[in-house]
């Protein structure tokens, strides 16, 4: 069962994905920040990582970056419900930053798993490494 870490400061957007991915077969673990994001991280293995662009303290650019720096290679989705700020757009922003796919909030439960499983491919936390090995 692949195991997704869901970063998103509002609790009702990680509860509302942790039941999709839940009735999809998912185990999800959830976190508030980037910084809990990457504390999540460094303890155990993910398939998938989810993030919210619009975070206070360490928004879902700092924290797609901050996973890349460390040498996750673990598959990233940057989310976000803002659209353009500013003439911004961040969603691309993440992507050119190492984000490997966006989602637009808000979605559908049948993009949600069937973007969840392009990923995945049924690979278990068990028998697969999200971090590059050293040296």
């Amino acid at each position: 069962m692949p195991t997704i870490l869901v970063v998103d400061d509002e609790k009702m957007v990680r509860a509302s994905l942790r039941c999709s991915l839940g009735q999809a077969g998912h185990a999800v673990v959830e976190a508030e920040s980037g910084l809990a994001a990457l504390d999540l991280l460094r303890q155990r293995p993910f398939d998938l990582v989810f993030v919210d662009i619009f975070m206070p303290h360490s928004d879902g650019i700092e924290t797609i970056l901050g996973i890349r720096r460390e040498g996750y290679h673990v598959p990233i989705i940057a989310m976000s419900g803002g659209g353009h700020r500013m003439n911004m757009d961040f969603l691309a922003m993440a992507k050119k930053l190492g984000a490997n796919e966006i989602l637009q909030k808000p979605f559908r439960h049948r993009e949600l798993v069937s973007l969840v499983a392009r990923f995945t491919g049924g690979a278990t936390p068990l028998t697969r490494t999200n971090r590059a090995p050293r040296g």
